[in-house]
């Protein structure tokens, strides 16, 4: 068998990822059915858990988390990430301040995603990552088909970022591909209780499993009265 000696493929790149997180206060509003603590409680998991599947992602080389929070900048402390303050100013502004300081560091292959993806899994975000090949703007749908839970962008000196109501769309007509990868962790945000329970009917982090185990009895109680499905 001949074998190849020297290959010159180039290596594929590793991607810095921005996750902005707001303000432990304002997290988690619309799981409005919940009290004020569960929320509090889950945003931090969710963030967490993300970050776990983040910085173990063979594709993922550098992590930037932007906040504020101070319970969140020290939760994040002993984690493989940098912590970068946007001053409380709004999700427009934290991905701002997350992309310029991605670039400063010499990133030029970027992802900027959410921090409530607790059933995440790193091959998920591979997936994505890698099937973008080339292109230099592209988009992930949250399981919805609104929302988008990763924008990934390669050697694009303005990054065109509109998270929010129907961002999917909008990412799109700035130009985003679309991925349409198998990456089901990877779509499960969890905004409401239904949303938390597609994610727990995935399988959550340890974090997000240890708080909600915690008031399972409370968590059912609330999916049933709000018609949602919980687990």
């Amino acid at each position: 068998m001949t074998s190849i000696v020297g290959d010159k493929s180039p290596p594929a790149p590793r991607f810095c990822c921005i996750i902005p997180a707001k303000p432990l206060e304002f997290a988690k509003s619309r799981l409005g059915n919940l009290s004020r603590r569960h929320r509090r409680e889950l945003a931090i998991a969710f963030l967490l858990d993300t970050l776990a599947a983040v910085t173990a992602c063979e594709d993922v080389g550098s992590v930037i988390v932007v906040t504020n929070d101070l319970t969140l900048t020290r939760r994040c402390a002993a984690l493989p990430v940098d912590v970068v303050d946007d001053g409380g100013l709004g999700l427009y502004v934290a991905i701002s301040v997350g992309l310029t300081s991605a670039a400063a560091r010499g990133a030029v292959h970027r992802v900027v995603m959410p921090g409530d993806l607790p059933a995440l899994r790193s091959k998920d975000l591979s997936t994505a990552l890698r099937s973008v090949g080339g292109r230099p703007l592209a988009c992930v749908a949250d399981w919805s088909g609104a929302g988008t839970t990763a924008l990934i962008a390669q050697h694009v000196q303005r990054v065109p970022h509109q998270f929010g109501p129907n961002s999917f769309h909008k990412h799109q007509l700035a130009g985003a591909w679309p991925v349409e990868a198998d990456t089901p962790t990877l779509r499960a945000d969890v905004d409401t209780v239904r949303d938390l329970g597609r994610a727990l009917d995935l399988g959550v982090g340890s974090h997000t499993a240890e708080v909600h185990q915690s008031y399972r009895p409370y968590f059912d109680a609330v999916a049933r009265a709000s018609g949602d499905i919980g687990t």
